[in-house]
């Protein structure tokens, strides 16, 4: 989980750097999601005492919400929520591997809405798309963690997924070189 999260910052770095305005979420976010926990932390920045703005809401002008999804405790798929286009996609891939209830996306989204007394929203008829069929696919069961990032990297700069199996072992690589560098070692565009 980590790894994911420490990767995401770094995806956030770059689309900040690059004026897009995406969020990249924590990898336990999902868990908090499912299991009906308060809508993360919606709430209003604020400015705590060292004066820095805490707080998420989903409606401050996002583009994109990045989820990484942990499923099973073994397996690693991408949400991404593209708020402009009121559509909700899942991206995986295993195809086979899991069923995903994407609704409840749509269900944090409402319950996001009403904790920020958000008028006249709802996302009930918002589209919600499953990928996992029209996007790479791995042939093995190690390598989900290394798609779902090349996913959110990709997808974050607007890019086709047109990479294949064969790319994996080059994509560890440059995630690993990245993340002891502190920085993507690249701009994508």
């Amino acid at each position: 989980m980590q790894l994911i999260d420490h990767y995401f910052i770094m995806l956030e770095r770059r689309c900040n750097a690059m004026g897009k305005k995406h969020r990249f979420m924590k990898a336990g976010v999902y868990t908090y999601i499912v299991k009906g926990y308060e809508a993360y932390t919606v709430k209003r920045p604020r400015d705590d005492h060292d004066g820095k703005l805490t707080g998420f809401s989903p409606f401050d002008g996002y583009e994109k919400l990045f989820f990484p999804l942990h499923l099973s405790e073994s397996h690693w798929g991408l949400v991404v929520i593209l708020m402009m286009q009121r559509k909700i996609i899942y991206y995986d891939s295993s195809s086979g591997y899991a069923e995903v209830d994407l609704q409840i996306f749509k269900r944090w989204l409402n319950e996001c809405a009403g904790a920020l007394n958000v008028p006249d929203f709802s996302a009930d008829d918002w589209i919600v798309e499953d990928m996992k069929d029209r996007v790479p696919q791995q042939t093995n069961c190690l390598d989900c963690g290394v798609y779902a990032m090349m996913f959110a990297d990709f997808l974050s700069d607007d890019l086709e997924l047109s990479f294949n199996d064969d790319a994996i072992d080059f994509f560890r690589i440059k995630i690993a070189a990245d993340i002891m560098r502190g920085q993507l070692s690249y701009p994508i565009s």
